[in-house]
C-alpha cells in the first residue's frame, strides 16, 4: 500500500458529516458509501461525483470512504441488568477505507479514522447541540461546596452494585444508580435516595463525561439538567481526570433525541402510498414537521421548482451554503431518486443562531415560512418574489375628513378567522382583510378622534400566501378554533385599489421627512450621519438648536435598534447602503466586505402584476393539535397524482383533503392566468 505524505494531522472538528453527501442525499448506506474529507470532514458521494468535485475545488486529497450495511436480525436473550437498546454497532456493519486522490489506497492513523467512525451522525450532532444550548447553570452548581475528596469514584452503585447509569454526587463523591430511562436503561433510583437522605443536590452521570468537558449534570433542587462551568475542578476533587475520561453511555440529550426520532403520529393514512418525482417524503428529526410541511408546499410552486430544481454546484462549504442546501432539497424532492430524505443540514443551517428554529421544540409553521423567506431573499433571483404584491393603505381622519394614501410591499395575507361553526370562505377572509377598521390616530389638524383605515390590492402576486388565524383569546390565553375555511377559486378584481378619488383632500403632511436641505448639508459637513441630522432638524429646525441636540447625544441609540447596522453606519457608510448590505449578506464581516467592494443591491423587481386572478389552491400546511407550538403538521399538495398527503416520510393519496378546511394553517394559491 502506497506511503502518503498528504495525510492531515488529526484534529477533532466541530462536526463530522458522514451520514450523507453534503451536495445530495447519497448516503453511507449506498453500495459505494460516501467519502468523508479528512481535512474539512464534509461528505461527498462517489456515484454522482461530488467527492471528486470537492477534491478538485478545494485541493483536499485524503478521504475516508464509509459504507454501512444492516446486519441480519437475530433474537438475543435478555440478560440481567442489560441495557436493552440496539446500538448502531449492533444494527449495522460499517466498513471503511482511506484513499488519497494522488496516492491511491492508503493507511491512516487509527485516531484519525476514529474521529469519523465514532462521531454521531451530523443530524444527531446538531440535535444534541440544540438541546444542550438550552441548558444553563444554577446557584446550586455555581456555589457548590465539596466535602473531603477521594482518590477515585466507585465503579458500581453503593446500594445495589449496578455498574451502569451511575451518578456521582459532586458534594461527597458517593456513586449511586439513577432512575430508569427511555430505551431500557436500567436504574433503581438510589441516587435520588442519596439526595433525600443527605440533601446533596448536584450529581454528574459518570458514563456521559467527555474529554471536551461535557457531561450530564443534574440539580435535584431545581429538578433540571444543568451545566457546570467548573466541571474539571469538581471532578478532579474526587480523582477524575477530565482529559482521560472516555464516554461510555448515552447522555440524557441523546436519549431524548432517540425518543423523538422514534415518535409516531396517529393520522388516518389509509390512502394509497405514492412515490416518484415530486412524491418524496421528509423524515421527522424530532419536532421538525413544521419545517417539512412548509418545504413540501414550497416545492410544488413553479418559482421554487425553477430556482432550486437543479442539482447544486460544488462549493468549499456545502453544509454552510443556503443555495446549495435548497438545491439539495429540491433535487431530493423532485428527482424521484429517494423515497424519503432528511432535512437535517437545512434545519441546522436555517436555525443557526436562532433561539427557536435552532432548538428541538415544535415551532409555528407560518413564523418559519417568514424566517426562511428572509434567508432565501438574500440569494440571487429569490423565488419569494412570487409572493409579493403592492398594497394601498387608505387613512381618513374622522375629524377633518381628509384622506392619506401610502403603499407597502407585502408577501402574505394574515387575517383572523371569525368564530362560528358555519365557517367562512377565503373570499370572505379577504374582504375582512381589505375592509375598513377604526384605529387610533393623531392628525395634524389637531383631531384625536381617530381614523378609518383600509387596505386594498394595488398589484397581484403570482402566489397568494394566506395565513388564517384560527385563534381567539380566552382569559388572555390563545385557544385554537377549528372553524372551516372553504377554499374555492377566486379573483381579487373586486378588491383592487382605487387610488385617490375626486373631491378627497390630502392629509396634512405631519409625518414628512422633509427638512431644510441647506441646514441638512451644514450638519452633514460637520460629520454627523444623515439620519441623525434629519432627526435633529425635526426636533429643532434651526441649525444651532439641531447642533445642540446632536452634541447632547439625545438621539444616540434612538434611531437604530440593530447594533450591526449602527456599527456599519458609525464607520461612515450611508444607512441605505448598510441596510442593503445586511439584507444581501449575513453578519458584520460579510456586510463590511459587500460595502467596501462597492457592490450594489440587485435591481428591485416590481412586486406583483396586473392580473387579479383567478387563483387556485395549490398547497396547504395543516396543523392538528390545540396549539401551534404542539401537535403535528402535515402538507396537502396538488401533484401529478392529484391531492397528495405529505406526512413526514409518508406520502399517500390525499383522501382527507376535504377535511383540511378545519386544520389548514397556511394556504398557497396559484395565479392560473397571466
Amino acid at each position: 500500500m502506497a506511503a502518503c505524505t498528504h495525510i492531515p494531522v488529526p484534529s477533532r472538528p466541530a462536526k463530522v458529516y458522514r451520514d450523507e453527501c453534503c451536495h445530495c442525499f447519497c448516503s453511507q448506506d449506498d453500495a459505494s458509501g460516501v467519502d468523508v474529507c479528512l481535512t474539512c470532514f464534509q461528505a461527498g458521494c462517489i456515484d454522482r461525483g461530488h467527492s471528486k468535485a470537492h477534491h478538485e475545488l478545494t485541493g483536499h486529497r485524503v478521504v475516508l470512504n464509509v459504507r454501512r450495511k444492516e446486519r441480519p436480525k437475530a433474537d438475543k436473550p435478555i440478560e440481567k441488568l442489560a441495557i436493552n437498546r440496539e446500538t448502531d454497532a449492533e444494527r449495522y456493519e460499517t466498513t471503511s477505507a482511506a484513499r488519497c486522490y494522488e496516492c491511491g489506497e492508503i493507511e491512516i492513523p487509527d485516531d484519525l479514522a476514529r474521529i469519523v467512525l465514532e462521531a454521531l451522525s451530523s443530524a444527531q450532532q446538531e440535535e444534541v447541540q440544540a438541546w444542550e444550548q438550552e441548558l444553563t447553570s444554577c446557584e446550586h452548581v455555581l456555589c457548590l461546596e465539596q466535602l473531603q475528596g477521594k482518590e477515585a469514584p466507585a465503579k458500581t452503585c453503593s446500594d445495589c452494585q449496578l455498574d451502569s447509569n451511575l451518578w456521582m454526587c459532586l458534594v461527597c463523591g458517593n456513586v449511586a444508580c439513577g432512575r430508569q430511562q427511555f430505551g431500557g436503561v436500567g436504574g433503581n433510583g438510589h441516587g435520588v435516595r442519596h439526595v433525600d437522605t443527605t440533601g446533596h443536590s448536584v450529581a454528574v452521570k459518570l458514563g456521559s463525561i467527555t474529554p471536551e468537558g461535557t457531561a450530564d449534570i443534574y440539580c435535584y433542587v431545581c429538578d433540571e439538567e444543568r451545566i457546570d462551568p467548573e466541571l474539571a475542578s469538581h471532578l478532579s476533587h474526587f480523582g477524575v481526570d477530565l482529559g482521560k475520561t472516555v464516554k461510555t453511555e448515552l447522555s440524557l440529550q441523546e436519549l431524548q433525541l432517540e425518543q423523538n426520532l422514534k415518535w409516531e403520529f396517529s393520522l388516518d393514512e389509509a390512502g394509497e402510498p405514492l412515490s416518484g418525482p415530486g412524491l418524496t417524503g421528509m423524515r421527522n428529526l424530532g419536532n421538525s414537521c413544521y419545517l417539512a410541511s412548509v418545504v413540501q408546499c414550497l416545492f410544488t410552486l413553479p418559482a421554487f421548482k425553477e430556482r432550486f430544481g437543479q442539482a447544486p454546484r460544488p462549493v468549499h462549504d456545502p453544509a454552510g451554503d443556503l443555495d446549495v442546501q435548497m438545491r439539495r432539497i429540491g433535487d431530493g424532492l423532485l428527482s424521484g431518486r429517494y423515497e424519503s430524505i432528511s432535512p437535517a443540514l437545512l434545519k441546522s443551517l436555517i436555525g443557526k443562531g436562532h433561539p427557536e428554529f435552532g432548538s428541538m421544540r415544535q415551532q409555528d409553521a407560518f413564523e418559519f415560512l417568514l424566517y426562511l423567506s428572509s434567508k432565501i431573499d438574500k440569494l440571487d433571483a429569490s423565488p419569494v418574489d412570487s409572493f409579493r404584491f403592492e398594497a394601498e393603505q387608505r387613512t381618513q381622519c374622522l375629524g377633518c375628513k381628509r384622506v392619506g394614501y401610502s403603499t407597502t410591499t407585502q408577501d402574505n395575507v394574515s387575517v383572523l378567522v371569525p368564530p362560528g361553526d358555519a365557517g367562512v370562505s377565503v373570499e370572505e377572509l379577504l374582504r375582512i382583510y381589505t375592509g375598513e377598521e377604526r384605529v387610533d390616530y393623531k392628525c395634524a389638524c389637531g383631531s384625536f378622534e381617530g381614523a378609518i383605515r383600509s387596505t386594498r390590492f394595488l398589484t397581484f402576486p403570482d402566489v397568494l400566501v394566506l395565513n388564517p388565524g384560527r385563534f381567539e383569546l380566552k382569559n388572555w390565553v390563545p385557544v385554537k378554533l377549528e372553524v372551516p375555511v372553504r377554499a374555492n377559486d377566486f379573483s381579487l378584481d373586486t378588491l383592487r385599489a382605487k387610488g385617490r378619488q375626486p373631491g378627497e383632500e390630502p392629509l396634512p403632511d405631519s409625518e414628512s421627512n422633509a427638512v431644510d436641505e441647506a441646514a441638512l448639508s451644514q450638519l452633514q459637513e460637520m460629520g454627523f450621519p444623515r439620519d441623525k441630522c434629519i432627526a435633529a432638524l425635526k426636533h429643532n429646525p434651526e441649525v444651532e438648536g439641531a447642533m445642540e441636540w446632536l452634541f447632547s447625544g439625545a438621539g444616540d441609540g434612538a434611531e437604530e435598534d440593530d447594533p450591526t447596522l449602527s456599527l456599519l453606519m458609525d464607520m461612515g457608510f450611508p444607512k441605505d447602503r448598510c441596510e442593503a448590505a445586511l439584507k444581501y449578506t449575513t453578519g458584520f464581516d460579510a456586510a463590511m466586505e459587500w460595502l467596501v467592494s462597492g457592490k450594489e443591491a440587485p435591481t428591485a423587481k416590481p412586486a406583483g402584476g396586473s392580473v387579479p386572478g383567478p387563483y387556485t389552491l395549490q398547497a396547504m400546511a395543516c396543523h392538528k393539535g390545540a396549539s401551534v407550538h404542539a401537535g403535528h403538521y402535515v402538507a396537502f399538495c396538488r401533484t401529478k397524482e392529484g391531492w397528495t398527503l405529505f406526512n413526514d416520510e409518508r406520502v399517500v393519496r390525499g383522501i382527507d383533503v376535504d377535511q383540511a378546511d378545519r386544520t389548514a394553517y397556511l394556504y398557497f394559491f396559484l395565479l392560473t392566468s397571466t
